[in-house]
Order: structure tokens, then C-alpha cells, then sequence
């Protein structure tokens, strides 16, 4: 049996708080748990120069782990030492959170002297390759695989809705998912509302429908609408798969008001409202990737929002945009998440899963890309 090994907070800087990253080690999480949860003392704080405070930590939560492989599974036992001080009050609230940093929680226990917690550990980040002009046998099985945790079935459960502020990672993530849209169809519009760095990083993935300009992003919306009106028309439900994906849904849409008309705006949002109803029976999937979700009258409409059924939350969400994605209010189980970090919510998981955004090596060609549309 692997011997326990402790960690706790010693010190830290008010400027210097831990930020919770992909490559975090178990020593790390559990620091960050530590300091996200307010289990320490503070012994002495002073102003030092450039408005940072130095703070010494007087006490802090204990916390012995091991890991042990049982068969094919990794499991990590805690021990949340008690240290007979006010903070040991908040230890069994925060507890459900180190499920978000580690995986399943097992089981939890109250001794006399310490929490005990079994987490059955997540598998390793997945990892993918993109090249340019990516070249698929089409399954067509109508499935649209979201993270590691979840492969939609698009005939059961349609659409997608994703929120990440700007540095959240989501236009990264958005790269993961016209990936896998590739796997399924080239059968792909694509809308990026900022006419940008999305749209020129998936023509390099083999995009080929994409909207270059506000005219043809109305264009290609409309044509996706007549599409489901003919499918419909005919009963023609086993057409092949066709993704819709607008990319800075608020961005475009104001463009459309101020540029167009605000009636040309409602004619759009009529539109894919109904490919929000109607799409799904006919092999049509919206996804819908924004900043914010805004309120009625300035945001993501209703109906758009409440029926589309994979909800997507990339990077630390505000607390109104986490109440209002996922109609559930930040509680004990919710840690907050990084870049590259998120949670999921549809009709096939028991409850929010908190995920990783899989690391993905480009090649040569489109990494240069990237790099010249930052600069």
C-alpha cells in the first residue's frame, strides 16, 4: 500500500492566488481546493509594493493522499485532517467540490479526527491530431461526439449551446468539434459572427461552407432553413447530417440589426428558431457559441435557448451565465472551472460533468496560422 503524503498551505501572497490549470499535479489541486475554500487562518497580513499584500498563513486544513491502481481504475484516498478550528465547519460543504477536480467521488465518511474521501480518478486528458484538408470515411450515424464524457445521439438529442467568456478556450474547443463534425459530414455551415480567426483556421481543417461576410452568413442561415423546410416537405429523415455552427451568435445578430435592419434580424431569429424545433427529425443540427447569453431583450432568444439540448460551459462562467446555461445556481459541488476547463449538461447525464477540453496537436501549417491571426 502507497504510504500518504500530505500537503496544506504554508504561505501565499494576495497577488498570487493559485489558478487551477490543465497541468495541475494532485499536490496542486489540493492546494487549490485549500485556498478556494477558505480552509486556513490568516496570521499576519501587510501591504508590500505594488498594492500586493503578503499574507503568512497561521493554520491550514491537513491533507494526506495516496493513489492506488485497482483493477484498471485509479483511485485517490483522502484523509481532511480536523484541526479543531473555525474552518473545520466548512469541510464537509466543500467536499462535493473535489469532484470537479478529480473525478468521481466514491464514497465519503466523518471520523473523529479526519473526512475521508475515495475519488475514483478521471482517465488522462484526451488527445487529438488536426491536420489540414482532414479526410474522413462520413459514418453518417447521426452522433456528435461533445467531450470524452459525451457522444450525442443527434436523432434523440439535438443542438448545442456554448458559453465561454473571451481567453476561456471555447474558440479552441470549437476547432475539437468541427473536428468531429468532420468525422461525421462535410455537410458543415459554418457562421463565425467576427468573420475572423475561426473561419480561417477551419478552411485549413476542410470546412468548405463558410460564410466570408455579413450578407453571406445570412445567406448560408437561410439556406440551411430552406433545406429543413424541404426535408420536411418530402418526410426525407434520412438525409445526411448537416451542422449548422454560428460562432459569436450576439456579434452577428447585432451586425444584422444595425447594418441590415432590425426586421431582417427577426426574420433570422424566426429561422433558426425553427431549425431549433424542426431540425433534429431531419438530420439538421444547430450549434450556437457565444460570450454571453445576455438578457431577452439583447440576448440568446428563449426558445432558442431552452431547446437546444447540449448545454456548454467553457472556462469560469459568471455566476448569472452559469444560472441561466445550466437553470442551476452555483452551489457546493461547483468548483470553479479554468481555460480549457467546463462543464456539460444534456438529457442522456445524470447531472453537470465537469470535463477537460482535449488537448489538440496541430500541424505545422495551421500552428503558424494560429500564430499569425494573434499577432
Amino acid at each position: 500500500m502507497t504510504k500518504y503524503k500530505t500537503v496544506k498551505l504554508k504561505k501565499r501572497s494576495g497577488k498570487r492566488m493559485l489558478n487551477l490549470k490543465l497541468k495541475m499535479g494532485t499536490k496542486q489541486k489540493l492546494q487549490y481546493f485549500i485556498q478556494n475554500n477558505d480552509l486556513y487562518l490568516i496570521e499576519e497580513e501587510k501591504d508590500i509594493k505594488d498594492n500586493q499584500k503578503y499574507v503568512r498563513i497561521a493554520l491550514s486544513t491537513e491533507i494526506k493522499y495516496r493513489i492506488e491502481e485497482v483493477e484498471n481504475d485509479k483511485y485517490l484516498y483522502l484523509r481532511l485532517m480536523k484541526k479543531g478550528a473555525s474552518f473545520d465547519d466548512k469541510l464537509e460543504n466543500s467536499i462535493d467540490k473535489l469532484g470537479a477536480l478529480f473525478g468521481m467521488i466514491k464514497s465519503k465518511a466523518n471520523h473523529v479526527k479526519y473526512w475521508e474521501v475515495v475519488i475514483v480518478l478521471k482517465e488522462e486528458r484526451e488527445k487529438i491530431t488536426i491536420t489540414n484538408d482532414l479526410i474522413f470515411e462520413h459514418r453518417q450515424e447521426r452522433k456528435l461526439k461533445y467531450c470524452k464524457e459525451l457522444t450525442a445521439d443527434l436523432i434523440n438529442v439535438n443542438g448545442g449551446l456554448i458559453v465561454g467568456r473571451s481567453g476561456s478556450g471555447k474558440t479552441y474547443y470549437l476547432y475539437y468539434l468541427l473536428h468531429n463534425m468532420l468525422k461525421e459530414t462535410y455537410n458543415i455551415y459554418l457562421v463565425d459572427g467576427k468573420f475572423y480567426d475561426l473561419k480561417e483556421v477551419a478552411r485549413k481543417m476542410g470546412v468548405r461552407k463558410i460564410a466570408e461576410d455579413l450578407d453571406s452568413a445570412i445567406a448560408a442561415i437561410e439556406q440551411v432553413h430552406k433545406i429543413m423546410i424541404n426535408r420536411n416537405e418530402q418526410r426525407q429523415n434520412k438525409e445526411d447530417t448537416l451542422f449548422l455552427v454560428i460562432d459569436e451568435y450576439l456579434v452577428l445578430m447585432s451586425r444584422i440589426a444595425n447594418e441590415v435592419s432590425e426586421k431582417k434580424k427577426k426574420e433570422i431569429e424566426k429561422k433558426l428558431i425553427d431549425i431549433t424545433l424542426l431540425g433534429r427529425s431531419v438530420g439538421i443540427c444547430l450549434v450556437i457559441a457565444l460570450q454571453r447569453l445576455g438578457q431577452e431583450n439583447d440576448g440568446l432568444n428563449l426558445r432558442i435557448r431552452d431547446n437546444l439540448a447540449t448545454k456548454i460551459g467553457i472556462g469560469d462562467l459568471k455566476d448569472t451565465n452559469f444560472k441561466m446555461l445550466f437553470d442551476k445556481t452555483k452551489d457546493n459541488t461547483i468548483i470553479n472551472r479554468g481555460k480549457g476547463q467546463g462543464y456539460i449538461q444534456s438529457e442522456t447525464l445524470d447531472d453537470l460533468v465537469a470535463f477537460d477540453v482535449a488537448k489538440i496537436d496541430f500541424c505545422d501549417e495551421i500552428t503558424e496560422l494560429i500564430t499569425s491571426l494573434k499577432n
